[in-house]
This record gives structure tokens, sequence and C-alpha cells, in this order.
């Protein structure tokens, strides 16, 4: 019976190569909640509390997002590799 390869088993590179991929949708994440507010809150008349909870909100909102895009990448890359 052949061995079926985990994400603990599967080899070093894919490992390293999938933390980096997930490490590139999280800088570009924060790359853009920054875009974000440069572009449409820092213009704001809002409070600067206001801004501050409008920034944390949205970094964290459109950060996680693409850093769970970027572990589903990840998952089905490590799939179809295993799968071969």
């Amino acid at each position: 019976m052949a061995h079926r390869s985990t994400g603990l088993t599967s080899p070093a590179p894919i490992r390293y190569h999938g933390a980096m991929i997930e490490m590139l949708f999280f800088l570009l994440g924060l790359g853009f909640s920054i875009v974000v507010y440069v572009r449409s809150i820092h213009h704001r008349d809002h409070p600067a509390h206001k801004k501050l909870l409008y920034f944390i909100l949205t970094t964290i909102g459109i950060t996680g997002f693409l850093l769970l895009f970027g572990v589903m990448v990840v998952h089905a890359i490590n799939s179809l590799s295993s799968s071969s």
C-alpha cells in the first residue's frame, strides 16, 4: 500500500514555498490596506479615533481575506502535488 503524504510529512521545499505564498498574500493584504487608508480613509472628515478604527477594521478584513486566500491556494497546490 502506497504511503500517502500529509502536510506534516510532505517534503520541505513544498512547505517552504507554501509559506512564501502565504507571506506574499499577507503582505499584499497589508499593502492594499495602506492604499485603502491613504486613498479613502485619510481624507474623510472624521475624528482621529474613528479613522483609526476604520483603518484597523479594514486592515484585519482585507489582510485576513487575502491570507485565507493564500492558505487555500497552498492547500490546492499541496493537494495537486500529492495526487500526482
